[in-house]
């Protein structure tokens, strides 16, 4: 009797590096924009039709330079999010389509957490930076109170790194960030 090797499945997300707070909008329109193309147009298997957006990272130098590899080891899984696309506006704001293997069923909070001390460990954060770097992308249709809890449980982990909230409109594509007040450069 033969046993073939167990099958992990992959699990896709999209990652939005831009290269300012002050791009953030234009990303997310143009975003929508392809987004809206590419599932329309041209042919998309179920696991991407699935893929889910899990942040917006803000950091200039990491716009035209996307690691093919974000390595990341919390407990108490270990993997890697691989980069299986990169598409964008070069010096504004790269798309970035993640795959990330899963030996063990865990939550989208966990792989958000995971991805930020990933890219964090690719490029940590200035010291005196007041910047917040990540930008977490939850669902459109995700209960407030648990964006709420979840956004508390981030800041704890990751202090001054995470900035205000995004949601996805998995229908149109549709990034929406809460009104509120610009943050400026971080290079």
């Amino acid at each position: 009797m033969t046993h073939e090797p167990a099958v992990t499945p992959v699990h896709a997300y999209w990652l939005l590096v831009v290269a300012s707070a002050h791009d953030v909008a234009r990303a997310g329109r143009d975003f929508a924009a392809f987004l809206t193309f590419r599932l329309a147009r041209l042919s998309s298997t179920d696991e991407e039709r699935g893929r889910r957006v899990i942040g917006i990272w803000v950091d200039r130098a990491m716009v035209d330079a996307v690691p093919a590899v974000f390595d990341f080891g919390s407990e108490p899984w270990h993997g890697q999010f691989h980069v299986r696309e990169t598409i964008g506006v070069n010096g504004v704001w790269s798309l970035c389509g993640l795959d990330v293997e899963l030996r063990e069923a865990v939550s989208v909070d966990t792989v958000r957490e995971s991805l930020i001390d990933a890219l964090a460990a690719i490029r940590p954060p200035r010291e005196d930076c007041r910047v917040p770097r990540f930008l977490p992308v939850f669902d459109g249709d995700q209960h407030p109170l648990g964006i709420h809890v979840e956004m508390n449980r981030l800041r704890e982990v990751f202090p001054h790194m995470v900035g205000e909230p995004v949601t996805w409109d998995n229908t149109t594509g549709a990034l929406l960030r809460p009104a509120g007040p610009q943050s400026a450069d971080e290079s």
